[in-house]
């Protein structure tokens, strides 16, 4: 079942107020290597391979690799003639080694989760199939998750399939891995939650229509291929009588996957392929009014789902939905299974949790000891690949300290963003068995601005985009940083993070730290300085009762917010600015209608958006909360962009071509950094850490959580 994919989709934005890590102002290195380092450096030592780092993404000629596979496999190689493609290369690779006699069990359609597999050539199908099995992993995919099997292949390509041949993944019995998550949920029913715990568990066992990467990329996984404009599976139509955009969506699942056996059949039958019957199913049961459906915005945005064959659904939009392509509306569910259960007390939806049981995912669900631990077993019914780790075990650790304790005890293997920065930098002296992953994440931190006019008429002090960009001029970010965050924290000039795909170097407005030019902005909108109660302070005309002086908001529970805080109050008072400190506590901040009521003068505050496709409507004037629309909407300063500006967040929001949205973001962002509707502080990053046996680890720095690709895991043994 594929509910737990949608789950991530409708996680795609939220704000924090707390941030994980204070601390002192120390500087803490993050290295930033090469990807193929670890494998130049092996097959030096091992005499098999030697490139000048210059070389690595350059091309590879044939009779260097022939070389270097005939050392890897102690015999002579003669090097392939003609084009000499990565296709050859894995070729030559397969057809020499050991593996070429297994060739035979991957004669099937291709399957590599990736983005243009269906340019493969027949005869290199069986290669490819093989090639990105966890058992195997002779190559890694190229930037936009494709395999570009007729593309030159690079000398750092070559010396990974070099290295997996040398040392092929560990495929022994036995191996075991600890998780550790903060909290635990109070069911797995995935009709009822959508707390990120349930998508960290039901990722384990749960086989999406579509992903997405560590690079942001979406991918296919049970459908062959991510609907687009491109492919012809997305088309973009106008109603003939009212004129309003709608779109019709071709979802392609992959043939040949198969539900496990009910009771009584036999343990190898294949009797219950998974088809379009299954998704229609699906749809039906997550639009029942009795079923408690969490995620259902997308499902209200179709005017018919549709059968074309055995392997093709139709749904037709009412609007240009721009998460359309992330899978098909409900995903799929055993029906036969699940039908007549559904049609007899579709009520029990609600409750039972053994959907997770018939699931096609990589894992399934063992054990549950409620209140310590879920431990996990491979999938016999895995639509993709069985994993190679024989046992997940993820265990319930609420406590910070408790989880450091059991990490320096070796109790542990990966622990999920939990450390800060600066406690990893404590932590990495402690455990030297253990690898810190710092991730560039989507959060990004800014001091939000209430730009509401009150019912008294009171002066609007940031409703001049003068004094906004005075405010961004007068904060030395990289001085914060260095204070707050060690020095990891990168400043953000946009609320688009560099994470996006769609941030662009070009479009931004960079406000470096001028408290010269601050002071010359202020001065310009009239914000004279005057003596107020001893102070030197700006105030609107020279009047000392109009003084330039505002709260600024924060969790108080927040080490990183208070000495931030700190800092800013510091600098802004430096450029005649009189801010007030308002420690809170962060369940005040986010949980009443502080934010929607503004209730707030300003507010630092995090967001966390989606890595594909952020999300503009934070700065739309109709998604301003107020009393008229109930406190509805999310753009909390009540910033009133130009009519342009709307129509471009409008815009973006729709299904467009890639080169269109590509120049719709720029627009809108030069448009965002000119008028600074909040005032953007920094790019965070996540810290996972996990043994550094452990392969295959790697964080997405977004709502995709760690174990997107817990298939390839495994403990390295050399």
């Amino acid at each position: 079942m594929r509910r737990f994919a949608s789950l991530i989709v409708s996680a795609i934005m939220f704000l924090t107020i707390l941030a994980p890590f204070g601390g002192s102002a120390k500087a803490l290195t993050i290295e930033n290597k090469h990807w193929a380092t670890k494998y130049f450096a092996t097959l030096e030592q091992d005499g098999i391979l030697k490139a000048d780092e210059s070389q690595w993404d350059t091309e590879i000629p044939a009779s260097d690799f022939a070389t270097a596979l005939g050392k890897v496999l102690g015999k002579e190689i003669t090097p392939p003639g003609g084009d000499f493609t990565r296709g050859v290369m894995l070729r030559l690779a397969v057809d020499n080694s050991g593996y070429s006699g297994e060739l035979k069990n991957f004669d099937f359609p291709i399957f590599c989760k990736s983005n243009d597999e269906e340019s493969a050539p027949k005869e290199l199908v069986p290669y490819c199939n093989m090639a990105f099995r966890p058992k195997y992993q002779l190559l890694d995919y190229r930037k936009g998750r494709k395999i570009e099997i007729n593309q030159k292949p690079f000398w750092s390509e070559a010396a990974y399939i070099l290295y997996m041949l040398k040392y092929p993944p560990n495929a022994n019995p036995g191996q075991q891995i600890i998780v550790v998550t903060s909290s635990e949920p109070d069911t797995l029913n995935p009709f009822t939650s959508n707390s990120m715990s349930v998508v960290l568990l039901g990722t384990f066992t749960g086989a999406p229509d579509i992903s997405y990467d560590d690079q942001a990329n979406l991918y296919p996984h049970m459908l062959i291929r991510v609907p687009t404009l491109d492919n012809g599976d997305i088309v973009l139509l106008k109603d003939p009588v009212t004129g309003k955009d709608r779109m019709k969506v071709t979802y392609r699942i992959r043939p040949g996957m198969h539900y496990p056996p009910l009771p009584g059949e036999a343990e190898d039958s294949k009797l219950h392929e998974i088809t379009a019957d299954d998704y229609m199913f699906a749809f039906r049961v997550t639009l029942c009014p009795i079923v408690q459906s969490t995620v259902r915005s997308g499902q209200l945005k179709i005017d018919y789902l549709k059968k074309i064959d055995k392997y093709t659904l139709e749904a037709g939009f009412n609007e240009l939905y721009t998460y359309a392509n992330w899978g098909t509306p409900g995903g799929d569910l055993f029906k036969a299974r699940f039908e007549t259960d559904f049609y007899t007390d579709p009520n029990n939806f609600n409750v039972r949790q053994d959907f997770i049981d018939w699931t096609v995912g990589p894992y399934l669900m063992k054990q549950w000891e409620v209140g310590d631990h879920i431990e996990y077993k491979p999938n016999p019914y895995a639509t993709f690949a069985q994993p190679l780790v024989e046992k997940i075990i993820v265990k319930f650790m609420p406590d910070p300290n408790t989880i450091r304790l059991n990490l320096q005890a070796d109790n542990i293997d990966i622990v999920t963003s939990t450390f800060s920065p600066l406690d990893a930098e404590e932590l990495m002296k402690k455990v030297p068995k253990s690898k810190f992953y710092f991730t560039e994440t989507t959060s990004w931190d800014h001091i939000q601005l209430n730009q509401f006019k009150d019912e008294k008429g009171k002066y609007d002090i940031f409703g001049d985009k003068r004094v906004r960009q005075a405010l961004l001029y007068g904060l030395d970010r990289p001085q914060i940083s260095k204070a707050a965050a060690a020095g990891i924290y990168q400043p953000s000039h946009s609320w688009i993070t560099k994470k996006s795909p769609y941030y662009d170097e070009s479009s931004v407005k960079k406000y470096e730290y001028n408290p010269a030019k601050a002071e010359q902005l202020l001065e310009e909108a009239g914000w004279k300085l005057a003596n107020v109660d001893g102070k030197n302070i700006r105030c609107k005309n020279g009047d000392p009762s109009k003084p330039l002086k505002f709260s600024l908001s924060f969790a108080q529970e927040s080490d990183y917010r208070l000495r931030v805080a700190e800092q800013v109050l510091r600098m802004w008072e430096r450029i005649g600015v009189w801010v007030v400190p308002q420690a809170r506590p962060a369940k005040e901040l986010l949980g009443g209608d502080v934010l929607s009521g503004h209730l707030f003068e300003s507010m630092m505050l995090g967001l966390v958006s989606n890595p594909i496709r952020p999300n503009a409507n934070l700065w739309r004037s109709d998604q301003i909360p107020t009393k008229q629309n109930n406190g509805a909407g999310q753009n909390y300063g009540g910033w009133v962009g130009s009519k342009e500006h709307d129509e471009l967040c409008y815009e973006i929001e729709k299904i467009q071509p890639e080169a269109k949205l590509r120049g719709l973001f720029n627009k809108e962002v030069a448009i965002w950094c000119d008028e600074l509707p909040a005032l953007p502080l920094f790019n965070r990053y996540d810290v996972d850490v996990a043994t550094r046996d452990i392969q295959n680890i790697k964080p997405t720095g977004a709502n995709r959580t760690i174990n997107w690709n817990c298939e390839f895991w495994y403990r390295e043994v050399k």
